[in-house]
């Protein structure tokens, strides 16, 4: 593809450097069978893009192609492939990944400094009018091709980009064939079922498994086992004892969007700005309340985490209450960067063990220069 240059919008970088805005991510899930992308990109407009730089780097689930972690460039900070950051992209998918069989890499990633830049921060991973797009060879894991961060970045080289414990990997095949006639890994079973919609090896279509109709196990029965092999399907089935199953409580505990501040040097402590709001989801057979409590302190020392209008989310049937959170006596010394703090939630009843969520805190920093008259 012909390298297309583009004019470097000095304004744009200037403001986020100016505004002292540097994500470091504070806190990163490992993901099993996980691979290290490693390298540079190129932008003529920002320079080099490391993809595995200290506190940081990119990775490549080898399960499923999806990519998260966060690279670095001196000018325009961290560079988010996180699903998490890249909710609400221009057009298309907008998490990161890849074709696992084909090496076709699509979708964003987001440089987290652009907020309130006048910059959206937007790096296109692939696109079409013009076609371009980043690709892998799933032979070397080395990559090719050219990404697309409008005026601020302009076009992005991952020729100097690799995954190299990515290379020769074979991966499952969608249709349940096996490697003997397309080059893909077998499933798991071996059967050449996957389920019963699956082709099998030969190319016929797997039998359905047989279930026992009252949760009894193939030890008795010659039936297969339900999933959880405990004899019960749900709350109604007889167990293999011939007894009752348990009625099975649970609930998860979520949050929806992010909170920031603003440190201004030796001004004193601030408090966060923006929403979060924690809130109890797919409850089952659960109507117990939920208390509130936060990590922030541990965090960040001396700041404090405040739920509003308090720490209980009482159960009003069908739903839940909600309460909004924030991040408050924020101290001055803070350091910037991307803070993960943990909500847990505690069955009020103390039966159900606690739940975790987590919300996101980006904190910047800016040093007045003081000029004497």
């Amino acid at each position: 593809m012909k390298k297309i240059a583009q004019p470097l919008k000095t304004l744009f970088i200037a403001l986020i450097l100016l505004a002292g805005i540097a994500f470091i991510p504070a806190d990163r899930i490992a993901k099993a069978a996980s691979y290290s992308v490693l390298g540079y990109a190129w932008s003529d407009n920002i320079g080099w893009i490391n993809l595995n730089p200290a506190l940081g780097g990119v990775f490549v689930d080898g399960a499923t192609g999806d990519f998260f972690g966060f690279a670095w460039s001196d000018n325009i900070g961290w560079v988010s492939f996180d699903s998490g950051d890249l909710s609400g992209c221009p057009s298309g998918i907008c998490a990161a990944g890849m074709d696992l069989t084909t090496g076709k890499i699509s979708g964003w990633a987001k440089a987290l400094g652009a907020e309130g830049s006048g910059w959206d921060g937007w790096i296109s991973l692939s696109g079409i009018s013009p076609d371009y797009g980043v690709n892998m060879d799933t032979s070397t894991g080395g990559f090719s091709g050219w990404g697309w961060g409008s005026d601020v970045v302009g076009w992005v080289s991952f020729d100097d980009v690799s995954c190299p414990e990515c290379a020769g990997i074979t991966y499952q095949c969608s249709d349940g064939a096996d490697n003997d006639s397309n080059g893909c890994a077998d499933y798991p079973n071996d059967s050449g079922c996957s389920s019963a919609l699956d082709d099998d090896e030969s190319g016929g279509v797997c039998p359905p498994p047989t279930q026992c109709s009252d949760g009894l196990d193939n030890d008795s029965n010659g039936c297969a086992d339900y999933p959880n092999d405990t004899g019960c399907l749900n709350s109604s089935d007889d167990d293999e004892s011939g007894g009752n199953c348990p009625i099975i409580q649970d609930y998860d505990l979520s949050s929806s969007g992010s909170l920031s501040a603003t440190i201004i040097k030796d001004s004193g402590p601030v408090n966060s700005k923006g929403t979060a709001i924690i809130t109890v989801s797919g409850a089952i057979n659960f109507s117990d309340n939920v208390l509130l409590t936060s990590n922030a302190s541990s965090v960040i020392p001396g700041a404090v985490g405040v739920f509003s209008p308090d720490n209980r989310l009482d159960y009003i049937g069908p739903d839940y209450e909600s309460a909004a959170f924030s991040v408050q006596n924020i101290p001055d010394s803070t350091s910037s960067g991307l803070y993960i703090i943990t909500i847990y939630g505690n069955d009020e009843g103390g039966i159900l063990p606690a739940q975790e969520t987590t919300v996101r805190l980006n904190i910047g920093s800016f040093n007045p220069k003081w000029r004497e008259f």
